[in-house]
């Protein structure tokens, strides 16, 4: 697809994500998924039905204006990404929350995630989660 002339139709970011990924050696990506699959099974020793809870970026959104650098967009698209993406690669589940706003006003949210299968659970959990900050919200 990317030397074909749909690439054209991709977001130029993501085309330049996926370009990059051609000098990606299929020993490379063999040797990732064997440190995936330890880390699968890590997670379902040690914490198989944990509600994990984290910030789902470790920054708030960038605001348009950063999309115009493509190297810099790239810089502050990985590092948003840094944690959702260890959910991703352990095939984690994980549903963004709100959770308020950083002191420039901008919306933050929480991921709650929880080891693959457990779907329901986590659905479950963050349904009680939402009802417990209305509930709170409603006693303000």
């Amino acid at each position: 697809m990317l030397d074909g002339p749909e690439a054209t139709r991709i977001d130029p970011h993501i085309r330049a994500r996926l370009e990059s990924a051609r000098g990606f050696l299929a020993a490379d990506y063999l040797a990732l998924l064997a440190a995936r699959d330890s880390g699968l099974r890590a997670l379902r020793a040690c914490a198989p039905g944990t509600l994990f809870m984290f910030p789902t970026t470790p920054i708030v959104a960038p605001t348009i204006e950063h999309a115009s650098d493509p190297a810099r967009h790239a810089a502050l698209n990985a590092r948003a990404l840094a944690h959702c993406m260890v959910g991703s690669l352990l095939d984690m589940p994980g549903i963004a929350m709100p959770s308020g706003f950083d002191a420039r006003g901008l919306p933050t949210s929480v991921l709650f995630s929880m080891p693959r299968g457990r779907d329901a659970e986590l659905l479950r959990a963050c349904a009680c989660i939402e009802a417990l900050g209305a509930t709170e919200a409603g006693m303000r």
